[in-house]
């Protein structure tokens, strides 16, 4: 069969022409990436238009900046074309993303955008993390905020909280060697550390040394709430020196500073792909209570003085994150198994504010549970390590799937002189549930794997 004709000259000239054009927007593109991208190691990689000179320039990076990879071209572009969809995302943002997220990931983002029923969440679904998740990374590589990530090879996100910790008076208190596993497994374990810890050795009933502070490691703890009675006790200089104690010690702290500010200061996450926010708030009233933080002066975040800077924390922190809980401490009644009015009130009010579940301890015993709006108050934890007593008390775990649905779990524990350990026997596992289910009208089930769930008709 004969060939085909050699092509004319004209055709090639178009040819040319046609590659001409698509160089020259390769260039356009280039070039407005480079307006909206954060410096850092992607813009070094954006300002030099020779490929070769920019490979030989991210291998002579330092080692910091070695350690994040260059974008390819596709995600650059594919992020420029985010951003210009989304004014509001900012140049970090769109870097991050650019250098973190492959470009097919990317490209279905912005299809969702281009929609008129975009819904964020599509960004956890393609790119294995949510908005908000990115957004706190983002600020983190860019040193304009912190977040602790967590490992987990788990397809659920697993937090556990529990009631007091008072290590001043827990003593030679131990951790049974279970329950030590079973917290430490937990993606993200939260606590009430009540009292203050003393850099300088100085004791008293509710002041530990800061060296007895290790005991968190043994029970797992990444965050504690120190919005409670006995953190102000010892003025000013004594709350600096536990939230130092806690920094030292891995432990992230929410509910208490040297001001307002501070106090309603959240803790963030990122586990499973999420972005999760703790923060924490006390009663305050006056001659049963800690001291309230105010503008110029160190204390709690205060339910009862400032209701309204607590719901604003909690609306704050809903707006970037996935999940908010708050941490109350709160409860006229030391040894109360019901709640009273203002713990429900309170409860709630944070709810409509936006958190996505309220935990609270003061009362020494084992409270009720229940849900509002589809969320579940846990009213009262007890005692989980702290005054030796026989005790019921327990772990409250919530399990987070890839869907977003929780499943509410109550552990049962038994604090005793020697210390704290799982329940066993089947007779000291109904005693903590069929507490937990009377002490709120039996508005909550829970059933004989400590599943909790809604019994309202």
């Amino acid at each position: 069969m004969a060939r085909p004709a050699p092509r004319k000259n004209k055709p090639r000239f178009f040819s040319v022409l046609l590659t001409l054009i698509l160089i020259g927007a390769g260039v356009f593109g280039v070039y407005k990436v480079r307006s909206i991208i954060h410096p850092g190691p992607l813009e070094s990689f954006l300002s030099d238009s020779d490929p070769a000179a920019a490979t030989t320039a991210a291998a002579q990076s330092t080692e910091a900046e070695s350690t994040t990879k260059p974008a390819d071209e596709q995600a650059i572009a594919v992020a420029r074309s985010i951003g210009e969809a989304d004014a509001s995302l900012s140049p970090a943002f769109l870097s991050y993303i650019a250098e973190n997220c492959d470009a097919k990931a990317l490209g279905t983002v912005l299809d969702a955008m281009g929609q008129k029923d975009y819904d964020k969440e599509v960004w956890f679904t393609a790119t294995g993390n949510s908005f908000f998740a990115l957004q706190a990374l983002a600020d983190s590589a860019a040193e304009k905020g912190a977040v602790r990530e967590i490992e987990s090879e788990k397809d659920t996100i697993e937090i556990g909280f529990t009631g007091k910790v008072n290590v001043a008076q827990a003593g030679a208190g131990k951790v049974s060697e279970d329950l030590q596993k079973l917290l430490q497994g937990m993606d993200i374990q939260v606590i009430n550390s009540e009292g203050a810890f003393s850099a300088d050795g100085k004791t008293a009933q509710y002041m530990a040394d800061a060296k007895t502070a290790a005991v968190y490691k043994t029970l797992g703890v990444d965050a504690a709430s120190v919005a409670n009675r006995h953190t102000t006790d010892f003025g000013a200089d004594a709350i600096a020196q536990t939230l130092r104690t806690l920094e030292d010690n891995g432990v992230s702290h929410v509910g208490a500073g040297a001001d307002l500010t501070e106090a309603a200061k959240p803790a963030s996450f990122i586990a499973g792909g999420r972005k999760i926010t703790f923060l924490a708030a006390a009663d305050t009233l006056q001659g049963h209570f800690g001291k309230g933080a105010t503008a110029s002066s160190a204390g709690v975040l205060s339910l009862r003085s400032n209701l309204d800077a607590v719901k604003n924390a909690v609306k704050n922190a809903k707006a970037e994150s996935d999940y908010v809980f708050v941490y109350i401490h709160a409860g006229i009644d030391d040894n109360a198994n019901w709640f009273d009015r203002d713990q429900d009130t309170w409860s709630k009010a944070l709810i409509d504010a936006g958190a996505d579940g309220v935990i609270g301890a003061h009362s020494n015993r084992v409270q009720g549970m229940e849900f509002y709006k589809g969320k579940l108050i846990v009213y009262g934890l007890g005692n989980f390590l702290y005054d030796g007593k026989d005790r019921e008390t327990g772990v409250y775990k919530l399990t987070i799937g890839k869907d977003g649905k929780f499943t509410h779990t109550i552990i049962p524990c038994r604090q005793t002189s020697g210390g704290v350990s799982l329940c066993t026997s089947d007779a000291d596992k109904s005693a903590v549930y069929s507490r937990v289910a009377k002490f709120c009208g039996n508005v909550v089930r829970v059933g004989s794997d400590g599943t909790i769930t809604n019994n309202r008709r």
